[in-house]
């Protein structure tokens, strides 16, 4: 169909059937793989105040033209790239461009390789000659399979298994994000992106704090009496709302679900006795004596929402690491909570103060599924789900 009338169905426009050297060509085609030429195209209207580039038409098609120097890069999953399974339901395959960057500056370049610009992603294998080049993600345009079938797949625009994954990470995260309240999902991961910010500024300046304190003689007070909450008490109160009554719902294709109340209070019984309270009682008041690995050796950060995601009661970071952290450094975790509480309260959304510190062999698979994945850039890691 292309009158114009009606709808329109993906499935006309593909072909009665895939030839053999159809099949053969987009079998050599992955994910991440890189298509010679470029063009840009989207959907606009007759007055654009966006973009400035209008259509001739209401939803007309704005296009920049095709530009033979450039790249484009295959975004989509590559069982839906080859032509037989799902694949051969699937007449286009979604592309975005690739941008040459060599001449931004340092920073910018170490910000995009260490994923603190959620929407380019570094094409590793074009390294060369001091070039540069990375993937926008902010667009995605739909690219016919002949295209691919006139050309040789196999031309990835990344050098490692490592760097494919991270890719396709970057790709799911603008897609699956969970949905969840405002004030969380904006407002408390700004706080906590801004507060790293800060407190890593302020790591890069202890060198000179830590010799000049040793040159007087000072040391750091103790922490008021009390000290800070152990291990032990965050899963106690997380699981404590995780078990507040609720509707029993049926867990798919109508079986019973495995992870009652009960369970879920033995496992994490049976995980906080394994894990042990290795949070001492007496944390120094200082938040300056410590190097980065306080943020570089976090793999991620997760939240446990208590009560609906969309009109949360309270929520709990979950920090996981690479190894165990000492008192200096979860102290400058949980020193984030009064900037939690602002970021929340407006909202009448609680922050709870006590930080779950774990590796990922330490954590419960239970609490780890039953979380949610932040995306805080100042950490510098791949997106992870």
């Amino acid at each position: 169909m292309d009158d114009g009338e009606g709808e329109y169905r993906v499935s006309d426009y593909l072909p009665d059937a895939w030839t053999p050297e159809a099949v053969a060509n987009l079998a050599s085609w992955r994910q991440g793989d890189l298509v010679h030429g470029q063009n840009l195209a989207w959907l606009s209207t007759t007055v654009d105040d966006v973009t400035g580039q209008c259509a001739t038409e209401h939803l007309g098609t704005v296009e920049l033209g095709p530009n033979e120097a450039g790249l484009l890069i295959v975004t989509s999953q590559t069982c839906d790239i080859v032509g037989t399974g799902t694949g051969a339901s699937h007449p286009f395959v979604q592309v975005s461009p690739i941008l040459d960057l060599s001449s931004e500056s340092a920073d910018k370049k170490n910000n995009i390789q260490r994923f603190m610009t959620g929407y380019l992603v570094e094409a590793t294998s074009l390294r060369s000659n001091g070039k540069f080049f990375a993937v926008d993600l902010r667009i995605s345009m739909p690219l016919s399979k002949t295209v691919l079938t006139s050309q040789q797949g196999g031309n990835s625009a990344f050098e490692s298994e490592t760097d494919r994954i991270n890719f396709a990470e970057s790709i799911a995260i603008k897609f699956r994000r969970p949905a969840l309240h405002d004030a969380v999902s904006e407002h408390f991961t700004k706080a906590l992106t801004q507060y790293i910010s800060a407190k890593k500024k302020e790591a890069k300046k202890a060198p000179a704090k830590r010799a000049a304190a040793g040159a007087s003689g000072e040391t750091s007070p103790p922490s008021p009496k009390g000290g800070s909450p152990s291990i032990t008490e965050a899963i106690r109160a997380t699981v404590g709302r995780l078990l507040q009554p609720t509707p029993r719902s049926p867990a798919p294709h109508g079986k019973p679900s495995r992870w009652g109340p009960t369970r879920l209070a033995t496992h994490a019984r049976r995980w906080v006795k394994d894990v042990g309270d290795r949070v001492p009682t007496a944390l120094p008041t200082t938040t300056s004596d410590t190097s980065e690995a306080w943020w570089r050796e976090v793999e991620h950060v997760r939240l446990v929402v208590h009560g609906d995601r969309l009109m949360p009661s309270s929520v709990q970071l979950i920090v996981l690491t690479t190894r165990r952290f000492d008192e200096v450094e979860k102290r400058l975790w949980w020193d984030f909570a009064g900037q939690g509480k602002a970021a929340l309260k407006p909202h009448n959304i609680r922050y709870e103060e006590t930080v779950i510190f774990a590796t990922l062999d330490d954590l419960s698979a239970r609490l780890y599924k039953g979380s949610i994945p932040l995306r805080i850039t100042e950490l510098g890691r791949p997106p992870t789900f």
